[in-house]
C-alpha cells in the first residue's frame, strides 16, 4: 500500500492476494500481475484504471495508453493473471499507409505483393511463454534485419513467428527454414506476442516492405485470441495457399534462396579460434607440421577445449543440419601417446567417419601431461559477428566454471 510506481520489464512478475492489492500505486506495466488464489476476470479499462471483476473486485492504476484489448487475463492453479501485450509494432503497408499490425481492424485494406488493397477480415493474436514451452525453439521469434533479402527489403527489422511464410523465389518459404545466424536469427524472449491477420483470403502482405503471408485458417483459429498461453507444435496444415509452399532442404527454390540471404550476410570463416583452458589459465595453441600443440602447466588433470560454434544449416544454402558444431579432432596426443577418440565424452559429438566433433567446450583429460597434440578434422565455417562473438565468450565462461 501506499503512493509510488510498480515498473515491470517484460517478463517481469509482481504478485499480490486479493486483501493485499496495491493501493495507491501505478504499475507500468511490460509484465504479468498475479492475483493469488482469485479467479478474477476484465470488467472494464478506463481513465488508466484497469478494473477486474470477481469476489476480490480489484482495480489496478495503470500507466500509459491502452485498449481494454491490449490486456490478456489467463487463470491457472486458482490465480489470475494480467498482462499487457507491449509486442507487435510491425508495419503492415495499408491502403492509408504504414499502419502497425496491432492497430489493424476488421474492414481496413491493406496493400498485397500483387498490387491489389485487400479488406481485413480478422486479426488475432497468440501469446507464448516460452519459458514454460515445451519446445520453446519452435515457438522463439525470428529477427529478419533490414536489408536482409535486399536493399530496403525489409525496410526496418521484421520479427516473425518461425513458421511464418515468406516470398522467395517465387514460393512460400517458412521464416525457420532461412536461418543464416547473422541477417535473419532466432531470438530468445521471455514472452512473445504473435498478430495474424486474415484477409478475403489467402495472400502476401508487405509487413515493412517485404513480402509476407496473410493469415490462413488450417483448423487452428482457436489458438489464437484467448487467455492462456497457447502451448505450439508447428503443424502445417492442407489448406490449400495462394502459392506453393517449399519444406525441403534439397528444392531448388529453398536452397536459391538460403544462397540469396547468405550472399548478404557476414561472410563464414575457417578460423575456428582455439583456446585450451587448463590450469586456471587459457593457453594459446602452436602450429607444428598442420597439428596443434598445446605446451601445459604440470599437474593438469583435465581441460576444456574452446572453439567458435557454428550450425552448418546456417552457413551452407544446402544444408540441412541444425546442430551446433565447435571443431572437429580426428586425432589426439598426450605426451606423444595416443588417445582413443572415444575416450571423449563432455561436450563431444558422436564419432563420424574418423573424427568427432565438438560443441564448442569439450572436455579433454590431460592426466597429467604436459604436452596436447591434436590433428584437425574438416573445417568449421564460423561467421563472425557481434552475436557470434557473444556466444563465444558465454560459452568460454561456461567451460572455465565447469573447469
Amino acid at each position: 500500500s501506499g503512493g509510488g510506481v510498480v515498473a515491470l520489464e517484460p517478463g517481469g512478475e509482481v504478485a499480490f492476494a486479493p486483501g493485499q492489492a496495491p493501493v495507491g500505486v501505478t504499475i507500468v506495466l511490460g509484465g504479468t500481475v498475479e492475483v493469488t488464489g482469485a479467479a478474477e476476470s476484465i470488467a472494464g479499462y478506463g481513465g488508466g484504471v484497469l478494473t477486474l471483476s470477481g469476489a476480490a473486485g480489484i482495480t489496478l492504476d495503470v500507466a500509459g495508453s491502452h485498449r481494454i484489448s491490449d490486456f490478456v487475463l489467463r487463470q491457472a492453479a486458482g490465480n489470475s493473471y494480467v498482462t499487457a501485450c507491449f509486442a507487435g509494432g510491425t508495419g503492415i503497408l495499408a491502403a492509408a499507409g504504414r499502419c502497425e499490425v496491432e492497430a489493424l481492424r476488421e474492414g481496413m485494406r491493406v496493400a498485397t505483393a500483387s498490387g491489389r488493397f485487400a479488406p481485413v477480415r480478422w486479426v488475432g493474436r497468440r501469446r507464448v511463454a516460452l519459458g514454460r514451452h515445451k519446445r520453446p525453439w519452435d515457438v522463439m521469434p525470428v529477427r529478419v534485419r533490414a536489408g536482409a533479402f535486399g536493399d530496403g527489403v525489409p525496410s526496418r527489422d521484421l520479427v516473425l513467428s518461425p513458421d511464418h511464410a515468406v516470398l522467395a523465389q517465387g514460393a512460400l518459404i517458412p521464416v525457420r527454414y532461412l536461418l543464416n545466424g547473422d541477417t535473419v536469427a532466432q531470438e530468445s524472449w521471455d514472452e512473445v506476442t504473435y498478430w495474424h491477420v486474415e484477409l478475403d483470403r489467402h495472400d502476401l502482405v508487405l509487413a515493412e516492405g517485404l513480402a509476407c503471408e496473410s493469415y490462413l485458417d488450417t483448423g487452428n483459429r482457436d489458438a489464437f485470441e484467448g487467455g492462456a498461453a497457447t502451448v505450439l507444435h508447428p503443424a502445417f496444415g492442407t489448406a490449400e495457399g495462394c502459392l506453393a509452399l517449399v519444406l525441403e532442404a534439397a528444392d531448388a527454390r529453398m536452397v536459391a534462396a538460403r544462397a540469396a540471404l547468405l550472399a548478404r550476410a557476414a561472410p563464414a570463416v575457417q578460423e575456428a579460434d582455439l583456446r585450451l583452458l587448463a590450469g586456471g589459465v587459457s593457453l594459446e595453441p602452436r602450429y607444428d607440421r598442420g597439428r596443434v600443440v598445446f605446451d601445459l602447466p604440470a599437474g593438469c588433470e583435465r581441460g576444456v577445449l574452446v572453439s567458435r560454434r557454428f550450425v552448418p544449416a546456417h552457413v551452407r544454402a544446402d544444408s540441412d543440419d541444425t546442430r551446433e558444431l565447435g571443431v572437429a579432432v580426428a586425432g589426439m596426443w598426450l605426451d606423444g601417446t595416443r588417445v582413443s577418440l572415444r575416450a571423449l565424452n563432455d561436450g563431444w559429438l558422436a564419432p563420424e567417419r574418423g573424427f568427432l566433433w565438438s560443441d564448442g567446450a569439450g572436455m579433454v583429460p590431460l592426466s597429467g601431461a604436459r604436452c596436447l597434440v591434436l590433428r584437425l578434422g574438416p573445417p568449421g565455417l564460423y561467421r563472425v559477428t557481434a552475436r557470434a562473438a557473444a556466444r563465444s565468450r558465454r560459452c568460454r565462461s561456461r567451460a572455465a566454471a565447469a573447469g
